[in-house]
C-alpha cells in the first residue's frame, strides 16, 4: 500500500455539482469529517437532517428549517462559521461526483473527460458498465463480492454500502478508539488498494482474479500495515485472519 495516504477521505473526494444526489449534514464532501461531526449543535436543531446540499446553499435560495433558536450563544457562532465557508461554495449543473485529488485514480470515466481517448470506456470486468469511481471501488460485481468478504469478516453482514459515504461512515461508527480507526482505516485503504490493482491487471495484462483471492490479500496487507502502527496492543495474526472484531476489541 505504498504512495497511498494515511486516511482514505484523503484518497477519494467529492466534487459538488448541482448538489442534489449529495447529503448536506451526513455527507462527505468539504473536509474529511461530516458536517454533522463539525457543528454538532445545529445539527441537532436542524429540522430535515438528511436533507441535500443544493437544499441549504444560500447561493441558490436554500431554506434553513430549525427545531430552535440559533439565534445566540454557541449555536450562533456555529451558524456563522457555517455560512462562511458556505460563502465560498456554489452549484453548477453538473451531477455530483467522486474524484481523485491529484489523479492517482484514473478511471476510464475521468481520462475521457480530460480528452485522452478509452475506447471503450467499459469496465474490463463487468462489461457494459460505464467505469467511474463509484463503479470500480463499488458497483463493479467484483467490488460487490469484495467487500461482501470484508463485511462478513467485520460482522457486519447486514450492513449495506450503497456509496463512498456509507464506507467512510462505517469507519468512523465502528472505532471506538485511535487504535481500532487504525485498524479501519488500515482494512479500507488496502480493500480500495485491492480494488484497484485488480482492475489495472485486468485491464492492461487481462489477467481476472477470483474476489477470495483479492479478499486474502487485503487481510496480509492491512495486518501488516496495522501491527507496524500500533504498539501499545500485541495484534494475534490468526486471530486477524480468523475474526477482525475479536482480533481489534482489546485496543
Amino acid at each position: 500500500m505504498k504512495g497511498w495516504d494515511l486516511d482514505p477521505r484523503m484518497i477519494i473526494k467529492k466534487q459538488i455539482g448541482d448538489g442534489k444526489s449529495t447529503l448536506f449534514w451526513l455527507g462527505w464532501w468539504i473536509w474529511e469529517r461530516s458536517l454533522q461531526q463539525e457543528f454538532p449543535r445545529l445539527f441537532s436543531l436542524e429540522a430535515n437532517q438528511n436533507c441535500m446540499v443544493t437544499d441549504r446553499i444560500i447561493t441558490r435560495g436554500g431554506i434553513w428549517e430549525w427545531r430552535g433558536d440559533i439565534r445566540a450563544g454557541r449555536r450562533r457562532e456555529e451558524f456563522d462559521r457555517l455560512l462562511e465557508v458556505m460563502s465560498s461554495i456554489s452549484l453548477s449543473n453538473r451531477d455530483d461526483n467522486w474524484f481523485c485529488p491529484d489523479g492517482r485514480i484514473g478511471v476510464k470515466e475521468r481520462l475521457e473527460k480530460m480528452g485522452i481517448s478509452q475506447n471503450p470506456i467499459t469496465c474490463d470486468i463487468c462489461k457494459p458498465k460505464e467505469e467511474t469511481i463509484v463503479h470500480s471501488f463499488l458497483d463493479c460485481k467484483m467490488a460487490v463480492e469484495v467487500w461482501g468478504k470484508v463485511k462478513l469478516w467485520w460482522g457486519l453482514t447486514n450492513k449495506e454500502l450503497k456509496n463512498v459515504e456509507d464506507v467512510f461512515t462505517w469507519m468512523e461508527a465502528e472505532a471506538h478508539n485511535k487504535e481500532q480507526k487504525l485498524a479501519l482505516i488500515s482494512i479500507v485503504i488496502a480493500t480500495l488498494c485491492g480494488l484497484w490493482r485488480n482492475r489495472n491487471e485486468a485491464t492492461f495484462k487481462k489477467c481476472f482474479k477470483k474476489a477470495e483471492d483479492i479478499f486474502l490479500q487485503i487481510q496480509r496487507e492491512s495486518f501488516l500495515w496495522i501491527d507496524s502502527r500500533v504498539n501499545r496492543v500485541e495484534i494475534d495474526r490468526s486471530l486477524w485472519i480468523l475474526s477482525l472484531r475479536i482480533a481489534i476489541n482489546p485496543m
